[in-house]
This record gives structure tokens, sequence and C-alpha cells, in this order.
């Protein structure tokens, strides 16, 4: 799925600039952590200012916060982003909460093609995991 490159301000005097990729393909799996045999999951865009989506793999719901800041520099480290992947379970009545931030740093500038990123989910008995792909 495409979405619009939302450009965001200056707000350092190291960085060149900053930027919120949105244009990415995204496939969800829920894989046990018992047998790794994985489910694939369907998604739909709940909010598209805040990179909110809806997951759903089988009978499990999980809406996920999904947000990638790419932020450039002068200096080292010349490239840098900022990865939030917040996945809450919505399958009961109260819902559970699971957060995850990374950062990726490059001494240069380079072409990201992709990445995953998984978080332990349903007890921790399962991995809902992300790929990513620019």
């Amino acid at each position: 799925m495409k979405i619009i490159l939302f450009f965001s301000i200056l707000f350092a005097s190291n960085l060149v600039f900053s930027k919120t990729k949105t244009d990415f393909d995204l496939k969800f799996q829920l894989t046990p952590y018992q047998n790794q045999k994985s489910i694939g999951c369907t998604y739909k865009i709940e909010n598209e200012l805040s990179q909110d989506w809806l997951v759903f793999c089988d009978q499990n719901k999980f809406r996920v916060h999904l947000w990638v800041s790419e932020y450039r520099g002068s200096t080292s480290p010349k490239q840098k982003f900022e990865i939030l992947y917040w996945v809450t379970e919505l399958n009961n009545s109260a819902p559970i909460y699971h957060t995850q931030t990374s950062w990726l740093k490059f001494k240069e500038i380079t072409t990201a093609h992709s990445f995953e990123l998984s978080q332990g989910v349903l007890d921790d008995t399962y991995a809902l995991s992300v790929d990513v792909l620019f």
C-alpha cells in the first residue's frame, strides 16, 4: 500500500532534514513461538494521520501504530531512522499494550530496502511481525 510522503519541520542545527516515511508496503504475520508456523494477517488503515492500522490474524485483532521517521545530518551518523512499533491487543474487554522504539543509525546516507519488526503478544506465546518494504 502506497501512502503519501509527509515532511516535518527542521528542529536541530545538525539536522539537514527530517521526514516521516509513509511510502512503504507492509506484510503482517502472527507466529507461535512453539511450532513457528505463521498465520497470515490482513490489515487496513485506521488513521492515516497517526499511522494506526487494524490487523486481523485468525480470531485475533490488533491495533498497530507504525511510525517511521528519517533524519539526516551533516555529521556522522548522517542518516537515522526512528521506528515506533506499538501493538495493542484488542481481543479482550481491556486492551493489552506492547511498545517498542528502535533507532537505526548509518555513517553515510543509504537507501533502505526493508526491515522486519516483531513484538511478543498473546502472553508472549506469539510474535506479531511486520515486514516493511520501502
